[in-house]
């Protein structure tokens, strides 16, 4: 396990894929390791078996906010939408304070343009418990620029570029949402940003 997770934190992802499935043929039915293989499967970006080894990992037995956390982020970027609301569903039932679920299921309600006054609650919720993070003012601030509610939009995606001024994302859309303002020359700042 330490080598694995040695491979992992020093970004070996194929070696540590491999020393944690040579570890499962020793200790098949250990949950531990289907979500450590996981862990490693999701970070190489390897969503489908990302998947199999968190499902393995709910038949042993396992069940936590984070494996729900992590099996629903996997089906998300693996393209299913459905079964990643139902994991983050599931999340926020076992954990009700897990701010990163909540702000994670408005994000992608926001993305698809849909549920937006749910997508406005969710992201609400998770600034309850993190009123100071970044990335969920960004995911609030998208939301209502996805409902065409542009001052809002601004004052949010502004505030979030002033805490994460590193991420290209929020830059991004603060300038979509700028652009939406007619402030053609503020947008085009924050594009190149």
């Amino acid at each position: 396990r330490r080598l694995g997770t040695l491979y992992f934190t020093t970004s070996h992802l194929n070696k540590a894929i491999d020393t944690f499935q040579r570890l499962l043929d020793l200790e098949p039915d250990s949950p531990r390791i289907y979500f450590m293989l996981g862990t490693a499967q999701f970070s190489n970006k390897n969503y489908p078996a990302a998947i199999a080894a968190y499902r393995k990992e709910l038949e042993q037995g396992a069940s936590s906010d984070l494996l729900y956390f992590n099996l629903g982020a996997a089906y998300e970027r693996n393209g299913d939408f459905d079964q990643a609301v139902r994991q983050f569903e599931q999340t926020i039932e076992l954990n009700p304070r897990n701010a990163e679920a909540y702000n994670y299921l408005g994000y992608m309600y926001a993305e698809k343009g849909i549920k937006l006054d749910e997508a406005i609650e969710l992201i609400k919720r998770s600034l309850e418990f993190e009123p100071d993070n970044g990335a969920f003012i960004d995911s609030l601030g998208w939301v209502y620029y996805q409902k065409g509610m542009m001052d809002e939009a601004v004052e949010q995606l502004e505030r979030a570029t002033s805490i994460i001024s590193d991420d290209p994302t929020g830059h991004d859309h603060l300038g979509d949402a700028y652009a939406r303002r007619g402030e053609l020359i503020q947008a085009i700042e924050q594009w190149k940003k």
